[in-house]
C-alpha cells in the first residue's frame, strides 16, 4: 500500500496518507520514521525513491530532501545526496540523522557514512568510523534524548557504538555471541526516556537485550 497510518495509543485508528509513486507526499517503500516532536514533524525514509520526506503530524507534506537521480553504478556520492535511505532519527534541536541500511553495492563508502541534516533538509555533517563495516550494512541509528549520545547498530561487528551529535566516538559494547551483552546481527532500537536505557533487536538471536 506504500503508506503510513496513523493511530491512537489504543490501536483506534486515525488516518492514513501516502501511495504508491515517486513525488511529494507518495512513496516506493517506505523503510524508516522518525518523530520530532520539537517540530511536530514527521520524517519519512523514502527508500526507493531515494528521498527523506517531511510531514507534520496530520500527514501534510511539508518538504522532501535527497538525489533521486543518482545513477546505481556510481558509488562516490557526495555528501547531502544519498540512496536507499532506511534508519533515521531526530535530536534535541531537531535534527535529522539518517544511515543507509542496504548492501546493492558491497564496497560502497556509503554504507560507512551518518549524514547530519537541519530541520529543513540542509546538509550540516557526514562522518565514518574505521569500525564502520566497509562491504555490509548497518542497520539502526537512534538518538537518544535523555543522554545526548547517538547510537549506531553496527550489525556486521555485532556491536552497537555510540557517538555525539558532532560524530565524536563515545564507547561501543558489544561482540559476537549469545550470551547476555553479545549480539548476532543487531539492528533496530529505542530508548526509555524516563531513564535513558537502550532496547536493542539482536536479531540473529531471536531476542531483545
Amino acid at each position: 500500500a506504500q503508506r503510513i497510518d496513523k493511530f491512537d495509543s489504543s490501536g483506534k485508528f486515525l488516518k492514513t496518507w501516502g501511495g504508491w509513486e515517486k513525488g511529494n507526499g507518495v512513496f516506493n517503500y517506505p523503510l524508516g520514521i522518525a518523530i520530532d516532536n520539537l517540530n511536530d514533524s514527521i520524517y519519512i525514509a523514502d527508500f526507493k525513491n531515494f528521498l527523506i520526506q517531511k510531514f507534520d503530524i496530520n500527514g501534510t507534506f511539508i518538504t522532501s530532501w535527497g538525489y533521486s537521480d543518482r545513477v546505481y553504478t556510481i558509488f562516490n556520492g557526495g555528501d547531502g545526496s544519498f540512496c536507499f535511505p532506511a534508519s533515521l532519527t531526530t535530536d534535541n534541536e531537531g535534527n535529522v540523522y539518517f544511515l543507509r541500511s542496504d548492501s546493492y553495492y558491497l564496497g560502497d563508502p556509503e554504507l560507512r557514512r551518518v549524514q547530519k541534516f537541519n530541520a529543513d533538509g540542509a546538509f550540516l555533517l557526514s562522518w565514518n568510523y574505521s569500525t564502520f563495516h566497509a562491504s555490509a550494512a548497518m542497520q539502526g541509528i537512534l538518538y537518544n534524548h535523555y543522554n545526548g549520545y547517538l547510537y549506531i547498530a553496527n550489525t556486521p561487528n555485532n556491536k552497537i557504538q555510540y557517538f555525539n551529535p558532532n560524530g565524536t566516538f563515545i564507547g561501543e559494547f558489544g561482540g559476537q555471541g549469545n550470551t547476555d551483552v553479545k549480539f548476532n546481527s543487531p539492528s533496530r532500537m529505542a530508548y526509555d526516556p524516563r531513564n535513558g536505557d537502550i532496547y536493542v533487536v539482536d536479531s540473529g538471536n531471536n531476542r531483545i537485550q
